[in-house]
């Protein structure tokens, strides 16, 4: 079948279908980059609602973090840290959490918040999580 354009060329549905096979493939790849988010996500959403045992191995992988003993140590104590756990509701709770004592989860929560373009993204993409969290 051929498609006539508005410029007088023939187009094929073959190019179309090769575009769509092309869209398809990038909207598979961006999802399941959001599923391979979404893990870490709810943790760094609120840190006291979520279990994983291999959280850290995944946060690791995904940030590149080398020393994931010291990752898994932070995990660790920010989960038993009963000041910040009263804060864990707050929106800006990873600006309340010391970086000299979390460094580690300090810089992933604000790598993650610089993953959307603008605050009012950012806000939406954390609103909708607790949304759906709920």
């Amino acid at each position: 079948m051929v498609i006539e354009s508005h410029c007088d060329e023939n187009v094929t549905t073959h190019q179309f279908a090769k575009h769509f096979d092309s869209l398809l493939t990038e909207f598979n790849k961006r999802l399941e980059e959001f599923s391979e988010l979404e893990t870490f996500l709810m943790y760094f959403i609120n840190p006291y609602s979520h279990r994983n045992e291999d959280l850290s191995e995944k946060i690791s992988t995904y940030f590149s973090i080398s020393n994931k003993e010291d990752l898994q140590l932070e995990i660790i104590n920010i989960t038993n840290d009963i000041q910040l756990k009263s804060y864990c509701n707050e929106e800006n709770f990873w600006n309340l959490v010391d970086i000299n004592i979390y460094p580690l989860l300090r810089k992933c929560a604000q790598k993650l918040n610089s993953l959307c373009a603008s605050t009012y993204a950012c806000e939406s993409l954390f609103s909708n999580m607790k949304y759906l969290k709920s």
